[in-house]
C-alpha cells in the first residue's frame, strides 16, 4: 500500500489493528477477545480493506466522493455480514462522514448515512443517539416521497416507522422515573405512526398513549386513544386487538367507576374471545396462564349477570385450565424429590393453591446439640458401696488379728517347750 502511495489507506488500516490490539489489552487475560484472531492474522479480511481502502482514496484524490461512499459502504455491509461489528460501525461512521461532500443527490446519501448509524447505535443500545440521527434521516427525507428503497418503501416511509420505534422505546426505558417526558415521547411516536399511514403501528401507538394517560390518572384522554385502537383494529378484523382494546376499555372506565359502561365491555371482550376461539387456542398452545385469566373474567362477568348456564361452563372451563397451569409445577416438584418439595406438595393437597413457582426458603443451619453431663448413679447405690468398704476392711483387720493371735500362740508354746 506504502509502495502504491496509497499512505491514507495504510494508515487507516494500521490505526483500526491497534485500535483492536489495545482493547485486547484492556480486556485483559481472561476476556474473550483475548482467544480470539485479530485482524492482523486474518489475511482475508487484509485484503478486503486493501482492495477498497485504496479504491476509496483513488477515487478520493479524483473528487468522486459518491464512489469513496460506495467503496466503504461495501466494506461496511462485508463487515456487517460477518458479525464484526466494530469494523462495520466505523464504516458506517465514515460513509456519513463522506455522504455530507457528495453532490447532485438532494442530500438522499447523506440520508442512507445517517440511517445506517442510526440503527448501529440502536443496536449498541444509545437510543438518544440513534433517535437524533433518525430525526437527521426525516428531515432529510420528509420533502422527498419519491426517494424509493430496494424494497419499494418511501425513505419517508421508513423514517416514520425508525422514529416510531425508537421514541416508544426510549418511551418505556423513562417510564418510571420521568412519566411526564415518557408521555410526550409516546405522543411524538403516535404522531409518526400516524404520518407513516401504517395502520398497525397507529393503533399500538393509539394502545399505548392510552395506557399511558390511564397509568398518570387522565382516564378521559385514555378512552380517547383506546377507542382509536379499538376502531382500527375492528377495521382490521383484528380479533385479539379488539380484545384487547374492550379489557383495556372496560378497565378504564371501572377506575371512573362507570360499573355499567365496563361490563358492557368485558361483555364484548368475552364474545369476542368466543368467536374467534381465543379461549380454546391458548388452551392448546399451553399458555395456560392467558387462558385462566380469559376463563376467569368469563366467569366473573356471568355471575354479575346472573346467566347459570354461562356460569356454570365457565367455572368448569377455569378449573381444567387451572389444573392444566399447575401441572407443571406439579410436576417438577414430585421429580425433585426433595423435603421442601415435598411438603409444599402437601400444603397444595391440603389448601391447593398454587404456590409453586414460589423459592423455597433457605434451609435453617442446624446448631449443634450440646452434650449432655452423666447421670449420678442412684443413691441407693451409692449408699451400698459406702456401706460395703468398712465390712471388707473389718474383715482384713480381723484376718489381721486371728494370725497375730496364732504367730503369739506359737511363740508362747515354744517359750513353754524349752
Amino acid at each position: 500500500m506504502l509502495q502504491d502511495g496509497y499512505h491514507k489507506s495504510f494508515s487507516e488500516l494500521f490505526a483500526l489493528i491497534k485500535q483492536q490490539e489495545e482493547e485486547r489489552q484492556r480486556q485483559g487475560e481472561e476476556s474473550l477477545m483475548w482467544s480470539m484472531v485479530m485482524l492482523k492474522d486474518q489475511h482475508e479480511k487484509l485484503d478486503m480493506l486493501k482492495q477498497h481502502l485504496c479504491k476509496a482514496e483513488e477515487a478520493e484524490r479524483k473528487g468522486d466522493f459518491g464512489e469513496v461512499y460506495r467503496s466503504r459502504y461495501e466494506l461496511a455491509r462485508y463487515f456487517q455480514s460477518g458479525g464484526d461489528k466494530w469494523l462495520a460501525d466505523h464504516f458506517f461512521t465514515t460513509c456519513l462522514q463522506t455522504s455530507a461532500q457528495v453532490k447532485g443527490d438532494n442530500g438522499k446519501t447523506q440520508a442512507q448515512g445517517y440511517l445506517n448509524v442510526g440503527l448501529a447505535l440502536e443496536e449498541q443500545g444509545d437510543v438518544l443517539s440513534a433517535a437524533e440521527h433518525f430525526e437527521a434521516y426525516y428531515k432529510l427525507s420528509v420533502d422527498h416521497r419519491e426517494w424509493i428503497q430496494a424494497d419499494n418503501l418511501t425513505f419517508h416511509t421508513d423514517a416514520c416507522i425508525n422514529l416510531w420505534r425508537i421514541y416508544s422505546s426510549i418511551a418505556a426505558s423513562i417510564e418510571e422515573e420521568d412519566p411526564q417526558e415518557s408521555l410526550d415521547y409516546l405522543i411524538k411516536a403516535l404522531k409518526l405512526a400516524t404520518e407513516s399511514q401504517d395502520k398497525e403501528l397507529q393503533g399500538i401507538a393509539s394502545y399505548r398513549l392510552g395506557h399511558a394517560y390511564e397509568q398518570n390518572g387522565d382516564g378521559e384522554t385514555a378512552l380517547l386513544h383506546l377507542n382509536e385502537y379499538l376502531k382500527i383494529c375492528t377495521a382490521e378484523s383484528d380479533s385479539e386487538g379488539i380484545g384487547k382494546a374492550c379489557d383495556a376499555i372496560a378497565k378504564a372506565y371501572a377506575k371512573q367507576g362507570k360499573v355499567e359502561e365496563s361490563i358492557t365491555y368485558l361483555k364484548k371482550f368475552v364474545e369476542v374471545a368466543e368467536k374467534s376461539g381465543e379461549e380454546v387456542a391458548l388452551s392448546k398452545a399451553c399458555r395456560y396462564s392467558e387462558a385462566t385469566e380469559y376463563f376467569s373474567k368469563s366467569y366473573n362477568l356471568s355471575r354479575s349477570l346472573g346467566d347459570k348456564e354461562a356460569i356454570s361452563t365457565n367455572r368448569v372451563q377455569f378449573g381444567i385450565a387451572m389444573a392444566h397451569k399447575m401441572m407443571k409445577g406439579l410436576d417438577s416438584h414430585t421429580v425433585m424429590g426433595t423435603r421442601p418439595a415435598l411438603e409444599r406438595l402437601i400444603e397444595w393437597k391440603n389448601a391447593r393453591v398454587d404456590e409453586f413457582e414460589k423459592p423455597f426458603p433457605e434451609p435453617k443451619k442446624e446448631e449443634p446439640k450440646p452434650r449432655e453431663p452423666t447421670p449420678p448413679p442412684p443413691q441407693s447405690q451409692v449408699t451400698e458401696e459406702t456401706e460395703q468398704e468398712p465390712q471388707e476392711e473389718e474383715k482384713v483387720d480381723d484376718t489381721k488379728t486371728k494370725s497375730e493371735v496364732t504367730d503369739d500362740t506359737s511363740s508362747v508354746t515354744e517359750t513353754t517347750a524349752s
